[in-house]
């Protein structure tokens, strides 16, 4: 890795863990939100949906030209927008303004990591680590994933749980897992820092959530119902990687 690489992708890598955790606080607040300002359901839809349908644009024409330009100012545009449309969605309580600066804008009101940044990112990543990537975006990792099956492609960054039973079947092959420590799951595959690449630590997580003001005794019910599932040895094991 060139000099000083290592600690610009520990950045790079910092700030999507801290907007991965953002993404997943704004795909809930967002809807209690507009619910409070007395949208209907399928007002919320509308304006869910634009912004998806802004962003997956937005992003999409990132993808095509991010290297065409600098990327650091690229990154500042949309960190920028992103500032725009938080302040846009806080100072208007009106339908019309909201579903036009939700396509406008870029807010990622998903669990996912579906947004400009990802390809201005990994643009960045692969300029501090000294190779080339090409980003080809698709709609989801399903769609990737069959992708890389089917040849199109030659790599891509997978969640444990989805990634295992292609790997198992010995159909894709695990170059690397993205935590500081090898996982139960896969523990002959190496991580990113036993490779080379120091501070390369990125984690994901998936939750269960249920509407506000959720009886406690049910919330605990469904807890103690998860937990037991996910550590349940007779589950598919494409659960088991969620309790590593």
């Amino acid at each position: 890795m060139p000099p000083g690489g290592a600690r610009d992708s520990l950045r790079i890598l910092t700030a999507r863990g801290l907007r991965a955790f953002g993404d997943g606080c704004v795909s809930l607040l967002v809807p209690i939100y507009l619910l409070q300002l007395g949208f209907s359901a399928l007002e919320i839809g509308a304006i869910v949906t634009s912004t998806l349908i802004g962003t997956a644009l937005v992003t999409l024409w990132a993808g095509m030209v991010a290297n065409r330009y600098s990327v650091r100012r690229l990154l500042l545009a949309a960190a920028l927008l992103m500032i725009a449309t938080g302040a846009g969605f806080a100072m208007t309580t009106a339908f019309w303004p909201l579903l036009l600066i939700a396509f406008v804008g870029t807010m990622n009101p998903t669990s996912g990591d579906a947004s400009i940044f990802l390809p201005l990112e990994q643009a960045a990543l692969a300029q501090t680590a000294g190779v080339e990537f090409i980003h080809v975006p698709y709609k989801g990792g399903g769609p990737a994933a069959t992708a890389l099956l089917g040849g199109e492609i030659e790599m891509m960054f997978e969640q444990t749980y989805a990634a295992l039973p292609s790997i198992k079947a010995g159909k894709t092959r695990a170059l690397a897992v993205t935590s500081d420590k090898r996982l139960p799951s896969l523990p002959n595959v190496s991580t990113m820092a036993e490779l080379g690449y120091a501070g390369f630590e990125v984690l994901a997580w998936c939750g269960l959530a249920a509407p506000a003001g959720t009886p406690e005794p049910v919330v605990a019910r469904w807890n103690e119902l998860a937990n037991a599932a996910l550590r349940d040895p007779t589950q598919p094991s494409c659960l088991l990687p969620a309790v590593d």
